[in-house]
């Protein structure tokens, strides 16, 4: 026997969309910053973001683009190529960071969030993601919350 739907109508609305990080996990701080930080020790630069700056800097949309903002700020002597290329790498480096810690450990949904995503699903209400996270970084979270 299935779970009684719930009463509500909501007439057309047909899905639900998250945003990935934050939303749907708490991955800012936890898998990002960390991350970023690491990416650039290891090619060996002299940044190092704590909250404060990571906070700021997620005015900027995506991570490449905040690593291109954070360069041009503090490596002004760059060009806006070399800014471009230095990001590229920096982000490639900063993802496979983040795909590891995936592997080795799935992240927690948002308390709350699995309730409201079974309740959704009850209400018929498809969920989706709409993020500038890498889009391995997004199957590879999910994968452990919802069914193939």
């Amino acid at each position: 026997m299935s779970p009684p739907r719930p009463k509500a109508d909501y007439g057309l609305l047909r899905g639900l969309l998250f945003d990935f990080d934050g939303a749907l996990i708490a991955s800012e701080l936890d898998l990002h910053l960390p991350a970023f930080n690491q990416a650039f020790a290891d090619a060996e630069l002299p940044w190092h973001w704590d909250v404060s700056e990571r906070t700021q800097l997620l005015e900027v949309p995506g991570g490449h683009e905040r690593i291109c903002a954070y360069a041009e700020k503090h490596c002004p002597e760059l060009s806006a190529s070399q800014r471009n290329t230095l990001a590229s790498k920096l982000h490639t480096a900063k993802n496979a960071r983040v795909q590891q810690r995936l592997n080795d450990r799935p992240l927690s949904l948002r308390p709350g969030m699995d309730k409201l995503l079974n309740q959704a699903s009850r209400a018929g209400l498809r969920p989706g993601v709409a993020s500038t996270a890498n889009s391995r970084t997004i199957e590879s979270a999910l994968t452990a919350w919802l069914p193939c």
